[in-house]
């Protein structure tokens, strides 16, 4: 399945780019960006991994974590 994205070109100028395979999934929080990282909030054994773009999560040294769990930060 082939998907386009909007890339920047030297100049300032933008295009579209037909990409090949799956299309990245978007940010959970805001829906609008392609997420970029994982919720590392630890629930039990497992993480979090809610998806998200470097908007939504909330960095704390080299772990980020969704709103929800931006208190553990």
């Amino acid at each position: 399945m082939a998907y386009c994205r909007a890339v920047t070109i030297p100049g300032g100028g933008t295009a579209l780019v037909r990409m090949s395979g799956k299309s990245p999934a978007n940010c959970d929080i805001c829906h609008v960006k392609i997420h970029t990282k994982l919720c590392d909030a630890l629930i039990g054994r497992k993480t979090c991994d809610v998806k998200l773009c470097d908007a939504c999560a909330v960095a704390s040294g080299k772990h980020d974590f969704c709103p929800k769990h931006r208190d553990l930060a």
